[in-house]
This record gives C-alpha cells, structure tokens and sequence, in this order.
C-alpha cells in the first residue's frame, strides 16, 4: 500500500539511514568550511494548543546536525528527557512538570514508555509506529527554518540536516492528519 511506503520512506529520511543527493557535495571528503553560529531548538507537546513548551539556545561550531542539537537539549535541560534513536527519529520526550527527576523508562519498544510519572507531560511516538498502529493519534514531526522564515516540514530528518546560522528546528507533536503541515 502506498500509504505504508511513505511511512517507511519518512522514518528512513528522518533517520538519515535514506541517502540522497542535497546537491551540498559528495564522496568520502567533506572539506566544506561550516562555520559557527547559533540555533534554536523548539519543542511543541501540546496538539490542541499549538505552544512552545521548550526553548534552546545552542552555539556550535562545524558541521552541526539537527540531530546534535535535539541531543544537547536533551544533555542539558534537566527537566527535558529525549528517547532518541542513533540516526535521528524523535521516539519519545518527556517534561519533568514537578520538577522531581524522574525519567521515564522506556522498554523494548522504543517509542513506548513502560513508566512515567502521571505528573509530567509525556509524549510518545513516531510515523513509522503510528502508521498501523490505531493507538497512536499523534506523532513527533519535524519543522526547519532559516533565520527570518516560518518553519515548515522538513524533508531531511534531523541526522542530516545541517544548521545554518540563525536557523531553527521545531519538534511538534502533531496529530497524524496534519503531519506534513
């Protein structure tokens, strides 16, 4: 079915595991002068009221992907709790609401939580899980903008997108009808 190769072609795209052309260079050599500069990581856990739960501000230097950017959050924001795949998909993220530290605890299934506490805002779940499964009405999608632009969907995952300067990379998590809005 089609629907299932998007599925599958959007997981493997946000993983990085999918490669294509970006038109950026080629080859095993990458000598390109990336730069430093600042971005801002944006994380939305609230579909019905579309808020910015999470903001943060990280200065890199080099070749930076929104996938670092999502990881040093998650190091340095103690009250955020990420459950990351190592290519990039956004399983699981968690807010520490009360303050108390406890994470969740994530099982064999990646983007399910085995516990959590009742009192801080957990959200689970990405597209290729959500895609057959009727338990899951949202997922985690992600946006990207240049300094100055809206966010819009992104068509790299977050393994492979290189931060710019200025730029901005937004974690929402969407119901599944508007994924690519």
């Amino acid at each position: 079915h089609w629907t299932d190769i998007l599925i599958l072609l959007t997981a493997l795209l946000s993983a990085g595991l999918l490669g294509c052309d970006t038109g950026l260079g080629g080859g095993t050599t990458d000598d390109r002068d990336y730069g430093s500069g600042t971005s801002i990581l944006q994380m939305d856990f609230d579909p019905e009221t579309p808020a910015i739960d999470v903001t943060f501000s990280y200065d890199w230097e080099g070749k930076t992907t929104g996938y670092d950017l999502l990881k040093k959050a998650g190091e340095q924001l103690p009250d955020l709790f990420l459950n990351l795949s190592i290519g990039g998909l956004l399983y699981g993220a968690a807010l520490d609401l009360d303050k108390d530290g406890d994470p969740p605890q994530w099982g064999t299934n990646p983007d399910k939580p085995v516990y959590f506490d009742p009192d801080d805002r957990v959200r689970y779940g990405w597209l290729g899980s959500a895609g057959g499964n009727p338990e899951y009405e949202s997922t985690w999608s992600y946006f990207v903008a240049e300094e100055g632009a809206e966010p819009a969907y992104s068509q790299l995952g977050a393994g492979s997108r290189i931060l710019t300067d200025g730029s901005t990379d937004c974690w929402r998590f969407t119901p599944l009808q508007q994924q690519f809005q």
